[in-house]
């Protein structure tokens, strides 16, 4: 094994180290100096050194003495030169304990929460209670007396003017008749019965159909006969009514159109409802009276019931939409095969309403 002279090799380290300690007597240590010595002692350490047994010992002992001394020099110069390590390590060792505590805090409103759900539900209720016996709202009181009074349709009025097209605890139509009447009107008055959203089921947007409707009658009906009349009516509608649904859903859903394939299937809807219903409502017991009564009137009698037909449709699915609004305002994928099924059944309609046509013909000369 060859045999390198340690002696050398540590009298020439010595001065080194003696005038980089002597030359910083100040705070600000030069940290390359030692990091210079570190590197060359680690690269002597790689070399073995075989050297006799009482020289050998003492200049290992003096190097190991010498790098300890530079391991605690370097330390300190790396504590003092980067003081947000104490101040890191003080707020490691206290952030922890912290944010326990912080998350505990938060935990508070979800553990009460229930509890100040039910302290709303009384405080609501009582306000309710109170306000019911407030008989200054005429709408109000409207409301409450044509659901005592008049059988189903009371109820139904109630709902559509004063409630907004609220569908809201649907089985109060089981009380529907007089004397259990009173029950739903009890609940109108002490609002039980919760409004339903978007306003109104009705708008001003229903008499663009209405106008489609009379012009196909009255007018197109001199130009056009036969298939011809009965499609271009069709698809005329079709569009009146889209464009009505289109503009009630703004208020719906928040001053956004609903998904295009929900208008679509609504303006189907009515369009097929709007086909059969002027032909079935006049043989519906009780309110099929009414509907007799305006098909005597001659040349205006189908188109008059054709628009309470209309009207009638247009004010239940809204209903339904404003009561489903999350729903109705959000797109589905299911719509698609729905409405091709609803296009068809549609247009099936309207290619027999030739036969329809004379059904009502036959069943108005029947009733005069």
């Amino acid at each position: 094994m060859k045999k390198i002279n340690t002696d050398k090799y540590i009298n020439n380290i010595n001065p080194s180290i003696d005038s980089s300690i002597h030359a910083n007597t100040d705070a600000n240590i030069d940290t390359k100096i030692y990091t210079k010595i570190d590197t060359d002692i680690d690269a002597s350490t790689d070399v073995s050194i075989d050297v006799s047994t009482d020289s050998s010992t003492d200049s290992r002992t003096d190097t190991n003495s010498e790098s300890k001394m530079l391991s605690i020099k370097n330390k300190i110069v790396e504590h003092f030169n980067d003081p947000l390590n104490i101040v890191g390590t003080i707020k490691d060792a206290v952030s922890g304990p912290f944010d326990e505590v912080k998350e505990f805090f938060l935990k508070i409103p979800k553990l009460f929460k229930p509890i100040l759900d039910i302290l709303d539900s009384i405080k609501n209720f009582f306000k309710n209670f109170i306000a019911g016996f407030d008989f200054s709202d005429f709408n109000k009181m409207a409301a409450a007396i044509a659901t005592i009074i008049i059988p189903f349709f009371g109820q139904l009025y109630a709902r559509i003017n004063y409630l907004d097209g609220s569908l809201d605890l649907p089985f109060l139509f089981l009380f529907a008749t007089p004397p259990l009447s009173i029950v739903p009107a009890i609940a109108i008055l002490f609002k039980v019965i919760k409004k339903g959203k978007g306003g109104k089921p009705y708008d001003t947007s229903i008499l663009l159909p209405v106008f489609v409707n009379i012009f196909c009658e009255t007018f197109l009906s001199i130009f056009l006969d036969g298939l011809n009349l009965i499609f271009v009516k069709y698809f005329l509608m079709l569009i009146s009514l889209f464009a009505t649904y289109y503009i009630k859903s703004l208020s719906e859903c928040e001053n956004k159109p609903a998904p295009i394939s929900h208008i679509l299937r609504n303006a189907l809807v009515t369009k097929i409802l709007f086909t059969v219903l002027p032909i079935v409502l006049p043989y519906v017991p009780k309110i099929g009276l009414i509907f007799k009564l305006f098909q005597k009137i001659p040349f205006f009698g189908t188109i008059i019931n054709q628009i309470l037909a209309l009207f009638l449709i247009y004010i239940l699915l809204n209903m339904i939409n404003s009561s489903n609004t999350d729903d109705f305002c959000k797109d589905s994928s299911d719509n698609f095969k729905i409405n091709i099924g609803l296009a068809i059944f549609s247009i099936g309609i309207a290619y027999f309403s030739t036969k329809l046509d004379n059904i009502i013909a036959n069943a108005t000369a029947n009733v005069i």
